[in-house]
């Protein structure tokens, strides 16, 4: 799951409120009604007005309760809250459950239960049980070291936790053990670090009493060769590897193999050769972290050859009769790499959005999205990437030089946490060297404030309030003329003041907005999913977020076959909902977090429904 990373941005220390400070007096039933209110106001910093949320109110009351009375006539008073009898809402919501120790005393890990509705009351949540396999990697006699990745298949895909282990030779075996759960199914990946054994993919139920064994002996196996012609020269010390992947999920369905000498042979887990696309690139990835010194010409004009990495369809290889002993079939997928351009010097200066003393070296990314390759051949595309660090001039600039090769990129400089400003992410045609440096402009960022109240319009102080960025692709906030790339955006934090009032500055981008009212309020977590935040907005943005009474979660959890019930005390218990269910940008969000009591009953209060979207 996303969550806000180190580097939030959060409010000055002589705004912030001590989260020790005592919660305010419980309200007369008269006046208790369970909603709060969260009024935002996002703006560009241009001199225009915001709303003021300065002056000093009585504070917010929580929403608790010890009689009927004590809440509104629509609402019931359970666990000490009021909260809405019924819910009649399609939110499903999964639990994450991780015991403080598991029964056989091995390290905990995060067990799923749900997708589950709101309806039906307090409920037992029935956990998978724990339980250690083992098995063995092998082909034939042949012991095979590898790296095991298990994924249940039946919990949402955007929830499931990636359990790895890795096995090990030892005595002519090669070993491993995983703590998994009993009678669930789940898909094992393996992928050897064998260069001849290719990577499997297996489906099976946790079972303790059968341990899973591995045979590539039993594994139906197909080979292809290759013959790669027009290899570029690769820097000394440097390999250029090749191997298959799937065209629709990207999954990795070969071994990987140095080009070498243009006849590498590949191997797939299949009785015949499946639909691929393969790539070829530089063993470290493609992206190399060089540093040039702005001035010195023989940094930005070195002979270093660079590298890109290639695509290529399987439609675009060509059947070539073989005499090589590699090819079992008699025959090679032969093709012809694209002859590559001569690198270009790319010459930039950074300018700052505030000056900072002791700003360190940023680092600028360039990552191609397509090469300017003449006549490149159908089936096959070329995309590269360098990084180097820039020089400091001054407080507020440094420059940079590095050679790439011509296409369209997108050039990324991040700004340390201490410096308050936008991450620059822009498109940029760079295709031939430029006489004048390249100006990277790194805005102010857009400002997103508000003030949190109860339906009595008190504030509520000590809310917690993150914007989770999500990192999606969409233009629809961006002026015209602005080559913004919203998906490097960076998730941010902080709090509510005793005024209610927060504020925090985001990069351009889509973000999950999450406001936590403290954990004794009686109120739930509040979920704005997409907030969509634009360059081009130069007018106040104001909305009105309500919050109805919330629902309450309430069970006991237990192992399905009633071992370690003490084991579930204390245990960490985090609810999440997925958004934008079957679109290429579904995600859990998490809507709640509690811990269970000394008997492993869980009492969470979740909001029935996210909000609109903003």
């Amino acid at each position: 799951m996303r969550t806000p990373d180190d580097s939030a941005v959060d409010l000055d220390a002589d705004q912030a409120v001590s989260m020790q400070q005592a919660v305010q007096p419980k309200r007369t039933a008269s006046a208790h009604c369970v909603r709060y209110v969260v009024v935002c106001s996002l703006i560009w910093l241009s001199g225009l007005a915001a709303c003021s949320f300065d002056e000093e109110q009585p504070a917010a009351a929580p929403n608790t309760c010890s009689l009927p009375t004590d809440c509104a006539t629509d609402l019931s008073c359970q666990a000490g809250v009021c909260v809405t009898p019924a819910v009649d809402t399609p939110l499903a919501v999964t639990l994450e459950v991780t015991p403080k120790r598991m029964p056989d005393g091995s390290q905990p890990f995060p067990i799923l239960y749900g997708p589950f509705s709101l309806q039906g009351g307090r409920r037992d949540f029935p956990l998978g049980v724990p339980t250690m396999i083992t098995g063995v990697v092998r082909d034939g006699a042949e012991p095979i070291n590898a790296q095991l990745t298990f994924v249940p298949t039946k919990a949402p895909q955007t929830l499931a936790k990636p359990v790895q282990t890795r096995s090990s030779v030892s005595q002519l075996r090669s070993t491993f053990s995983v703590q998994l759960l009993a009678g669930i199914e789940y898909r094992v990946m393996v992928q050897p670090i064998e260069s001849m054994v290719p990577p499997y993919v297996k489906v099976f139920t946790a079972d303790p009493s059968e341990p899973l064994n591995i045979d590539y002996g039993d594994i139906p196996r197909v080979t292809q060769s290759f013959l790669i012609r027009n290899v570029p020269t690769i820097p000394v010390g440097q390999k250029l590897n090749i191997r298959a992947r799937s065209k629709e999920t990207g999954q990795v369905l070969s071994n990987t193999q140095p080009v070498g000498d243009g006849r590498p042979l590949l191997a797939f887990a299949f009785d015949t050769l499946p639909s691929f696309r393969v790539e070829i690139a530089p063993e470290q990835s493609n992206a190399l972290n060089l540093s040039f010194t702005t001035g010195d010409e023989d940094d930005c004009d070195a002979t270093r050859p660079l590298v890109p990495t290639f695509t290529i369809d399987d439609s675009a290889f060509k059947r070539e009769v073989s005499t090589s002993v590699k090819a079992t079939n008699g025959f090679d997928l032969a093709v012809d790499l694209p002859s590559m351009p001569q690198p270009i010097a790319y010459e930039g200066s950074i300018q700052l959005c505030e000056a900072k003393k002791g700003t360190e070296n940023l680092l600028v990314s360039m990552r191609s999205s397509a090469l300017a390759l003449n006549s490149l051949p159908q089936g096959i595309s070329a995309s590269f990437s360098v990084s180097t660090s820039a020089t400091r001039e001054s407080n507020t600039t440094q420059s940079f030089c590095a050679r790439v090769m011509p296409g369209e990129y997108v050039v990324l400089v991040t700004p340390p946490a201490a410096v308050n400003c936008e991450i620059f992410a822009q498109k940029r045609q760079i295709v031939t060297a430029s006489e004048e440096p390249d100006l990277l402009e790194l805005r102010v960022p857009a400002k997103l404030n508000g003030k949190i109240l109860d339906s009595e319009m008190l504030p509520m102080a000590n809310a917690t309030i993150d914007a989770v960025a999500l990192g999606i692709d969409t233009t629809m906030m961006l002026a015209e003329n602005d080559l913004t790339v919203p998906i490097y955006n960076r998730s941010r934090q902080t709090s509510s003041r005793s005024n209610g009032a927060f504020e925090f500055y985001v990069d351009v981008g889509v973000y999950d907005l999450i406001v936590k009212p403290p954990a004794q309020s009686g109120f739930a977590w509040q979920i704005q999913p997409g907030l969509n935040v634009g360059g081009s907005r130069i007018e106040d943005f104001t909305t009105r977020v309500e919050l109805s009474a919330p629902a309450l979660i309430e069970g006991n959890l237990r192992y399905m076959d009633g071992s370690g019930k003490g084991t579930l005390a204390g245990a960490e218990v985090h609810a999440y909902t997925v958004e934008d269910e079957k679109t290429p940008n579904a995600r859990g969000v998490e809507i709640g977090h509690t811990q269970a009591d000394e008997n492993g009953n869980v009492v969470l209060f979740v909001s029935p429904e996210p909000q609109p979207p903003w």
